[in-house]
């Protein structure tokens, strides 16, 4: 529930002036309106130049340490400083700053996007384009990666349907925050499913070693849930399976449905056991591309006309 306590003021000191947008955020309801593994989420006013709905994403999980807490605000102020610095894409979810009147740590200050994120989208809109959406998160995923950015957190979760009906890249580095902060008790449970097996074997769970490989192998599972419309190895129970399963070189099963061979034959190679064997973001957004034309050609839609590979 909504609280109006403020971040204290000796982690607050911490947030620089420019990203503190805690005065144009108005809280729309007292209650959350959706929540994660480690955050609630409020849809808020914003008041600034153009009114606006927004979303503050308010993590979870409070220490009495107040030196945990001063160094998770340091560590977030400068991821949202990164990511306020990105060049636009349309792809890629915009931060306006932070929030620090939503309880004892601060909050994210992100656009409202009402179709919620992508695994709700295609559940609410079954006959969405899958192909397209899934070549929209690749470019979100390769714009990132362009800018030596590691994502470290990809699955449906973190991919938010605007109100134009884009798919948007979410959170990228949040998850790598909060696995170094002992405030939260969020654990390897849940985000397990997306992970690859060299970070599942990682022995230093402080700093595990995300890479574009591992973010290749997250998008896979993403890409899986966008066509079986659940969570990878839906089939199985317990998070510690899925990690035994995992790290023995099992993957998910083929979903039933209209999955096409050639999605279903990238995500294998995005689930290669070894990272330097898995596809980079440039040659997944060509070889999408290339299915879109044709999906183009055999429906009659579009242009159908075949992108022209770049060096």
């Amino acid at each position: 529930m909504f609280t109006q306590r403020r971040v204290d003021v000796y982690s607050a000191s911490v947030i620089p002036e420019l990203l503190d947008k805690s005065e144009c955020v108005v809280p729309i309801d007292q209650f959350y309106y959706a929540n994660g593994e480690f955050s609630d989420v409020y849809k808020c006013r914003w008041t600034g130049s153009m009114a606006h709905a927004v979303a503050v994403k308010v993590i979870r999980g409070i220490s009495y340490d107040r030196q945990i807490r001063l160094d998770f605000c340091k560590h977030l102020s400068t991821l949202v400083h990164r990511w306020r610095g990105l060049p636009p894409h349309p792809n890629v979810l915009e931060c306006l700053g932070l929030c620090t009147n939503f309880g004892p740590l601060p909050g994210l200050v992100l656009p409202f996007c009402s179709h919620g994120n992508i695994g709700q989208y295609v559940r609410k809109f079954p006959n969405a384009d899958r192909i397209d959406l899934t070549l929209q998160v690749t470019r979100g995923i390769k714009h990132l990666h362009d800018k030596e950015i590691v994502h470290g957190d990809i699955r449906a979760a973190n991919i938010l349907v605007d109100d134009e009906n884009i798919p948007r890249l979410a959170d990228f580095g949040l998850s790598q925050i909060i696995s170094r902060s002992d405030f939260t008790t969020v654990s390897i449970g849940g985000p397990c499913r997306w992970m690859s097996p060299e970070i599942l074997l990682s022995e230093d769970e402080s700093e595990p070693p995300f890479t574009n490989a591992s973010d290749v192998y997250a998008f896979g599972m993403a890409v899986l849930e966008i066509y079986s419309t659940g969570p990878p190895f839906s089939n199985i129970r317990h998070d510690s399976v899925v990690i035994f399963s995992v790290i023995s070189g099992n993957r998910p099963k083929r979903p039933q449905g209209a999955m096409p061979d050639g999605i279903w034959d990238m995500l294998e190679i995005c689930w290669k056991a070894n990272p330097r064997e898995r596809p980079s973001a440039v040659l997944l957004e060509r070889f999408l591309e290339t299915m879109q034309y044709c999906q183009e050609v055999t429906t009659g839609t579009g242009r159908g006309e075949l992108p022209l590979a770049t060096p």
